[in-house]
């Protein structure tokens, strides 16, 4: 039996909508750029971007499309507990924006890699290079497919064409503007990513019969423990664990991936930089909030109705469709209100997509092909060929999303790719910028043993 709702012609009106806007954002900074295009423009927005736009592109950077639908879920079931890392992230952030960033200014890079040369040699630099590429890639693919997959399930929207549209649009405008024009869409997108879940939440909370009602339910079925200290590997979450995990999680994403440091490079300054890194915290730990007290939320309307156990009359079949779900089953009555909470999921996915595209174009651009030709690659070529890349890199993003769709353990293949890469690496940034120790053939030698 097919449990999916169909959407009204306003909700595919808002979603192409945010399509279109995206893309006018693109070539409004294609046209724009009257002074010719550098790579410096292109790949870094000329260092001159003002602060708010880069907070909130460093916020949905971090926080995709996967966030809007996974942390509801997992408070959902789980309780209130991953609130924790709403406290180890603003403490990852700062020292970040303290101990890694000077250092990136100082040295005056154009790729978080480019400094490993300077610290150890172009070896290093290449080869954690290349592996961040590969995770970048795995990354992007599951970040397009995850909400994809959950709307696709509880909606008559294709899996296969919403990957495909979202992924090319993504791509092109992209491609066409530049940092400037990804960190610009960033900002209209998070406007649909915050408006989605107080949409929700709003209606939840209403549904649910108030603030005292989550409360009380949420508390008689344990689920406000959020000071667990007790270490136990049987335990999903404990308060250790998720402080370390995201404090140093934090860390690792805004201080070595190129995906955030890039936004802030776009800086001209590092006062500007850091006050951009650290006002971050305020949007990334709201919707992180918003997005777990959902899952509170929807655990006090479904507490005796759980969507997945009643399958055979919902469709929803696991938990991560449970978001999707309640749009349609709660808004699909209203013309439009479907759509902008679908474009808001959207949102997350291209925003996040897009960043990684145009650092994917960057790297491959300034730690492969310039070290290379050096002189033979003028500003022009270099532009034209970040562009191609974009797109190709985009083109790549696609076809591995629909391998991921016909081979699901990728999606486990992608989650072991990122703890095995993003540690190491993590560490050797470490080891470069607080030491003076350590040297390429044994900072490698120590670093490959891991992975393979």
């Amino acid at each position: 039996m097919d449990h999916r709702a169909y959407l009204g012609i306003l909700d595919y009106v808002v979603i192409g909508m945010t399509l279109v806007i995206s893309t006018a954002i693109g070539l409004r900074f294609r046209s724009k750029n009257k002074k010719g295009e550098t790579s410096k423009e292109y790949l870094l927005a000329g260092k001159d971007m003002s602060i708010f736009p880069v907070i909130m592109s460093i916020t949905v950077t971090m926080l995709s499309g996967v966030t809007i639908l996974g942390h509801p879920a997992e408070t959902y079931r789980y309780g209130i507990q991953l609130l924790i890392i709403c406290v180890g992230i603003p403490i990852g952030t700062i020292i970040t924006s303290y101990v890694f960033l000077p250092v990136y200014f100082q040295c005056d890079v154009s790729t978080s890699y480019e400094f490993l040369e300077m610290r150890y040699g172009i070896i290093a630099r290449r080869a954690i290079s290349a592996l961040s590429l590969i995770q970048m890639i795995l990354f992007m693919s599951v970040v397009l497919y995850a909400p994809a997959l959950a709307l696709s399930a509880v909606t008559d929207l294709s899996l296969e064409v919403s990957i495909v549209v979202f992924g090319l649009v993504c791509s092109f405008y992209c491609a066409v503007g530049g940092l400037r024009a990804v960190i610009w869409t960033d900002v209209f997108q998070a406007g649909l990513m915050f408006l989605c879940l107080i949409l929700l939440y709003i209606k939840g909370v209403g549904e649910a019969g108030g603030v005292s009602e989550i409360y009380r339910k949420s508390a008689e079925s344990n689920r406000l423990n959020i000071f667990e200290f007790r270490e136990d590997f049987v335990k999903r979450y404990t308060f250790i664990n998720l402080f370390f995990r995201s404090m140093l999680g934090a860390m690792a994403y805004y201080g070595s991936t190129q995906i955030e440091v890039q936004r802030m490079l776009s800086m001209r300054s590092l006062k500007r930089a850091k006050t951009a890194l650290n006002w971050s915290i305020v949007p990334v730990t709201s919707l992180l909030a918003l997005c777990m007290l959902l899952g509170l939320v929807f655990y006090a309307i479904f507490d005796t109705c759980d969507p997945v156990k009643d399958k055979m009359h919902t469709g929803v079949r696991k938990h991560d469709q449970i978001v999707p779900y309640y749009i349609i089953s709660r808004f699909g009555s209203v013309p439009g209100l479907t759509g902008i909470c679908i474009a808001g999921i959207f949102s997350g996915s291209l925003s996040t997509l897009s960043s990684a595209l145009n650092s994917l174009s960057a790297v491959t651009v300034i730690d492969f092909l310039k070290p290379i030709y050096k002189s033979r690659l003028s500003e022009t070529r270099m532009v034209y060929i970040a562009k191609i890349l974009s797109l190709c890199y985009g083109i790549i993003c696609i076809f591995f999303s629909f391998i991921i769709s016909k081979v699901g353990s990728l999606l486990a293949v992608n989650n072991t790719v990122l703890a095995i890469v993003e540690g190491p690496v993590f560490a050797i940034f470490c080891i470069a910028v607080l030491t003076r120790k350590g040297s390429e053939k044994v900072n490698l030698n120590d670093f490959f043993p891991l992975k393979f």
